[in-house]
């Protein structure tokens, strides 16, 4: 009687499906997170020990609102160290102690550092040592001026970037891509803000007053409400700096207003101007994010025209515009201070107050801004 095998094939082949999959390297590493971390008090080089209290707290938030650590509670570690008598005499001021603290916690790194000032410079180091090898695997600083608001403010923000990121390194893991969203998320802020990456285009709109010179070639000042248009294409050199290359056309609204002198003479009627120009300079973005200042240098030349000439006199009401006067190019400085929302990673708008001075003209107002990022 011959046997029947197909069953056993596919009690074989049922196995084979149910057992997992290999996991890859990277994969692997990310199912070790979030890694338990504990962060010592930092030492105070002069300094009032309460206040470096605040910026360890600070460094303690930050850390554990990344998906990269779970950060043990001070009050918690306290405990803990006291249950097995180990005394902390202040911060541990070495890595055997940094280690030994660790151990007892159950915690796979430990951060410690210390808070200094020399001269009016006030400057955070601190260090993350893995607590099996005893090894340091980052060391971190920020060097702020003014006082140690400015320590706890930004400086813990930025070691807390700058661990994060060696972490997931030595974890085998892709640094981020996305720092600015991740300083959002540390900040504890919601939705894809960020600055923008790359190159990236811009398209500005506003109105507000302007003012020109004529010069000697039609003897008037012209002043009114205008339009600004403005189309920028940016490309970023760093986290918080961009190029900008820029053409801009200013169109008046209403009617000009001539100023012989001191005095006006009357209202143009009919009687419009346009500025075009091109500019290019730097955007630079501050803190808090998404606030940046734009300093640009260009030039630009100016037309008056009007539309109320008839074409014959059998031809009435119809009219045609011309130019009646054009002035040479006028050399000068944009400046504007503005604030961006992103709605995606790559579409973004904003708001900005700017001011444009040239040799012979003048303007200033508001504009609302579109942001492409390609």
């Amino acid at each position: 009687m011959t046997s029947r095998p197909a069953p056993i094939l596919l009690f074989y082949l049922l196995v084979v499906m149910l057992l997992p999959a290999p996991v890859p390297a990277s994969a692997q590493s990310q199912t070790q997170l979030p890694l338990l971390v504990g962060v010592l008090d930092f030492e105070a080089n002069d300094v009032r020990s309460s206040e470096v209290l605040s910026i360890a707290a600070r460094l303690r938030i930050y850390l554990n609102r990344s998906q990269v650590f779970e950060v043990l509670e001070r009050r918690q570690m306290e405990g803990i160290l006291r249950e097995q008598g180990f005394q902390l005499s202040g911060a541990c001021d070495t890595d055997e102690c940094v280690v030994q603290a660790g151990k007892i916690l159950g915690a796979r790194k430990m951060v410690a550092g210390s808070v200094s000032k020399v001269g009016n410079v006030y400057s955070l180091q601190v260090r993350i040592v893995d607590v099996t090898t005893g090894r340091i695997e980052q060391t971190a600083f920020a060097d702020t001026k003014g006082d140690l608001g400015n320590v706890l403010q930004e400086g813990a923000l930025q070691v807390a970037l700058e661990l994060i990121q060696a972490v997931r390194v030595s974890l085998g893991m892709p640094p981020s891509e996305d720092l600015f969203g991740e300083e959002a998320q540390l900040r504890g802020r919601t939705g894809p803000v960020r600055y923008p990456n790359g190159w990236h285009f811009r398209w500005h709109a506003g109105i507000g007053p302007y003012q020109i010179a004529t010069g000697n070639d039609y003897d008037a000042d012209l002043g009114g409400l205008g339009v600004l248009q403005e189309m920028a294409v940016g490309m970023t050199l760093s986290d918080r700096l961009s190029l900008l290359l820029v053409f801009s056309a200013v169109a008046s609204l209403g009617e000009l207003q001539l100023d012989y002198g001191d005095r006006i003479a009357s209202a143009a009627l009919d009687t419009s101007m346009i500025q075009f120009g091109g500019m290019v300079g730097l955007a630079y973005y501050l803190v808090p994010r998404s606030w940046y200042v734009s300093l640009m240098i260009g030039a630009a030349s100016w037309s008056l025209q009007t539309t109320s000439v008839p074409i014959d006199e059998s031809a009435s009401g119809s009219t045609y515009g011309f130019t009646i006067a054009s002035g040479a190019m006028d050399y000068g400085l944009e400046f504007i201070l503005g604030k961006e929302y992103w709605i995606s990673h790559r579409i973004g708008f904003g708001m900005a107050l700017r001011g444009m001075r040239f040799t012979k003209s003048s303007s200033y107002g508001a504009q609302v801004t579109f942001i492409w990022d390609f």
